[in-house]
Order: structure tokens, then C-alpha cells, then sequence
């Protein structure tokens, strides 16, 4: 058998041409991009009800996206929070939810693929899958975003209409940095876990959820970094930089995603000693 980290690099690059990741990336990294907008008019309306959103638009836990994307995203959300109604907030939900699980079918496909899956999940199940992780992957976002730096302020305004007993208060602070971790974590487990078309443990899932999690902070970061400091990518692009960087941005958020899958494909396959 051979060793597993030559095993597992040499068929990571054959798989990234046989399973057309980069296309699959691709795929989501547009539907991402619709989904964004009115996932954020949803969003920061919420917030605004409860007055943390304008401190969240500018809070540090935001540092980890591109400047150039973020600054697009927060000259829109300044210019449309005060206009929104009902209405339009149930569009946006609406908008961002269809152009959301167009991304997770994508990624649904892309797992399918690096499992070698023929079959496919009935088109009831696996619109239903979409639906459910699409909502759970915004559950994560949110969590991720919101939980570390404006907890207390969301606690203070939600005190306005419901009584929230101090000692709560006292132990939600102490254990949302362990929901910033885990609510993530547990989404793309269980996305790795339900979204391809075969019955997979828990404990072979493990290698992609861990390389997936910690991948998509890191290259996070590091294009973040990359973009602020050697990128003279408006040259380039002008107007249209902002948009050009937070579709790249989501384009390698989909390949992280993707390559998780073909994680725990690759180690799922050495196992079994197939190597």
C-alpha cells in the first residue's frame, strides 16, 4: 500500500481535472453572488429592528472579507436598509433562498461526482436537501458573524420584548465562542454526511468537515490579506473590482467546500485499501 499523504496528493490532482471542480466552483460562486443580496437586505432589516445592524456593518468580525467586496456590500446595505417593507423582505428571503440552493445543488453535484455516485436522490429529496442546508449554511454565517462581537447588543435589544434572566445572559457569553464553532462545524458535517447519494459514518466525514472548516477561514484570510496589500486588481476591472473580488472570493469558498468532499472520498478509498 502506498503512503498516504503520496496516495492522497497525487489523486487529489487527478480528481480536480476528472470531476470539473473548477466548473462546479464556478457554478457557485454565481449563484453565491445573487443569493448575497437580498440574503443581507433580509438580514440587516432583521437587525435594524433590533439597532445593531450599522454596528455590525462596520464590526471587526467582518475583517476576514475582501475590503473591496465588503465595501460593496456595505454602500448597498447603507443606500436600501431604510427603504425595505414587508414586501420586500419577503422577496429577498425568497430570492436568496432559490439562489442559494442553486449553490448547494451545485455542491450537491460536485460530491455526487467525487464519490463516483451514479445515482442521483429523487428531484423532491434533493431540492428538499437544498433547502435545509441552505438555510443551515445562513445559520452559520449568521452565527459566525454576529454571535462574537454584538452579542450583548442583540441580548439588550431583544430585553425591550422579552425578559432574559441575568444568569443566561452571564452563560450564553461564556459559550458563544463554543457556538461560533460548533454550529458551523455541524452544518458542513452534516452537509458532507446527506448531500451526496450514498450512506456515509460519521467518523468518515471527520477528515473533510476538519479540512473544510479550517480551510475556508485560512484562505479566507489569506486572500483578504493578498487583495489589501499586492492586488491592483481595480486597474484592472475599475467600477466592477468590488464584484470581480467577492466573486472570486466565493469561487475558492466553493472549491474549499468541494475539496472536502474529495477529502474524505480519497481517505474513505485508502482505507478500504483500494490505494
Amino acid at each position: 500500500m502506498k503512503p498516504y499523504f503520496s496516495f492522497f496528493f497525487k489523486e487529489l490532482l487527478k480528481r480536480v481535472g476528472r470531476h470539473h471542480l473548477t466548473a462546479f466552483s464556478a457554478q457557485m460562486a454565481y449563484f453565491f453572488v445573487l443569493s448575497i443580496f437580498p440574503f443581507l437586505i433580509f438580514l440587516f432589516a432583521i437587525l435594524s429592528r433590533l439597532e445593531v445592524a450599522y454596528d455590525f456593518m462596520s464590526s471587526s468580525t467582518l475583517e476576514f472579507i475582501p475590503q473591496a467586496a465588503l465595501e460593496i456590500v456595505q454602500g448597498y446595505i447603507k443606500n436600501n436598509l431604510a427603504a425595505n417593507s414587508g414586501s420586500v423582505l419577503s422577496v429577498s428571503i425568497l430570492a436568496a433562498l432559490w439562489s442559494a440552493s442553486k449553490a448547494v445543488g451545485s455542491l450537491q453535484r460536485a460530491l455526487n461526482a467525487a464519490f463516483e455516485v451514479r445515482g442521483r436522490k429523487s428531484p423532491v429529496t434533493a431540492i428538499g436537501l437544498s433547502l435545509v442546508f441552505t438555510l443551515g449554511l445562513s445559520l452559520a454565517v449568521v452565527v459566525m458573524l454576529v454571535l462574537p462581537s454584538l452579542s450583548s447588543r442583540v441580548i439588550d435589544a431583544l430585553r425591550l420584548y422579552i425578559p432574559i434572566p441575568e444568569a443566561f445572559v452571564t452563560l450564553f457569553m461564556i459559550v458563544r465562542w463554543a457556538l461560533v464553532i460548533a454550529v458551523p462545524f455541524l452544518v458542513l458535517s452534516q452537509m458532507y454526511q446527506h448531500l451526496p447519494n450514498l450512506k456515509l459514518r460519521f467518523v468518515e466525514i471527520l477528515p473533510g468537515t476538519i479540512f473544510s472548516y479550517f480551510g475556508w477561514i485560512g484562505i479566507s484570510f489569506l486572500f483578504s490579506f493578498f487583495i489589501q496589500n499586492f492586488s491592483n486588481i481595480s486597474l484592472v476591472y475599475g467600477s466592477l473590482a468590488a464584484v470581480v473580488v467577492l466573486m472570486i472570493w466565493f469561487y475558492f469558498t466553493g472549491m474549499i467546500l468541494m475539496l472536502g468532499g474529495e477529502v474524505i472520498s480519497i481517505t474513505k478509498t485508502y482505507r478500504a485499501g483500494k490505494a
